[in-house]
């Protein structure tokens, strides 16, 4: 409270709901690792709970489901060490809702997604071992 009696806002409704909304509500990590011969597989599916972006006021709240995203590698190890992988990360290009108030049509997704707003992606990599 401030010497004329008046107070602070210190934390607005938005603000508030990124340390107690904006976080899922669960998490759930499966993961399996499997090799043949010289081939080695590598997938991992996580579940991301409910989530909740708050906006200035309710009708701007933005509700999240709970999602599945699914990482998958694949890869050949040479006999010298060097090996070779392919694989993707978010492979059914999942997205988090979209906001219903973008401003000048960017910002189409929260920057909160526990799991990105960018979809899916591919890489290839190598290694080397010795």
């Amino acid at each position: 409270m401030l010497a004329d009696g008046s107070q602070i806002e210190q934390f607005d409704r938005e603000r508030l709901g990124t340390y107690t909304d904006a976080v899922p509500d669960s998490k759930l990590s499966i993961s399996t690792k499997y090799g043949l011969d010289k081939w080695l597989i590598n997938a991992r599916a996580t579940r991301f709970g409910r989530w909740t972006v708050k906006g200035t006021t309710e009708n701007l709240d933005t509700d999240n489901q709970a999602k599945w995203i699914v990482n998958l590698e694949a890869g050949y190890q040479l006999e010298n060490g060097l090996a070779f992988f392919a694989g993707a990360n978010n492979i059914f290009n999942v997205y988090p809702k979209e906001r219903l108030a973008n401003s000048l049509g960017t910002n189409f997704y929260d920057t909160y997604s526990p799991y990105g707003f960018t979809g899916g992606s591919w890489y290839i990599r190598t290694s080397y071992a010795w």
